[in-house]
């Protein structure tokens, strides 16, 4: 009895987190980027944590964090692309950052900067949570 009761509280908690930002999801504990035509990448998400960011505030800057999420993106290759990129001022991001250093980056319309703020925080806890 003890097995089922302790599967049910795991599924309680993965339901409690899971949530989803353009082309990244957070599913029982794991972030998954699926980019179109692509296979997907699944990262844990213990110990992650995620920022806000609206791409009006941003301006033109290349910043580490495109960088790096260019990186986890497509590899060496994205490193560079994800450099050269800017945020649009009508999209909103969410920088998810990963203990180990690589970088997940979620967008959508800034018409869903409600959401994305919530995905980023829904993210933060999950990374805290999934550590214990």
């Amino acid at each position: 009895m003890d097995g089922l009761k302790t599967a049910r509280e795991n599924a309680k908690k993965h339901v409690q987190y899971d949530s989803v930002l353009g082309d990244l999801a957070l599913v029982s504990g794991r972030l998954v980027y699926t980019p179109k035509g692509q296979m997907p990448v699944k990262r844990s998400v213990a110990g992650a944590e995620a920022e806000f960011e609206h791409g009006g505030e941003v301006g033109k800057r290349t910043t580490v964090t495109r960088v790096a999420a260019g990186a986890i993106i497509a590899g060496p290759l994205g490193a560079i692309v994800g450099g050269v990129l800017r945020k649009q001022q009508n999209r909103v991001y969410v920088t998810v950052t990963l203990p180990d250093g690589d970088v997940m980056l979620a967008d959508a319309p800034v018409k869903d900067e409600r959401k994305a703020r919530e995905f980023a925080r829904t993210v933060t806890a999950a990374g805290v949570a999934y550590l214990e």
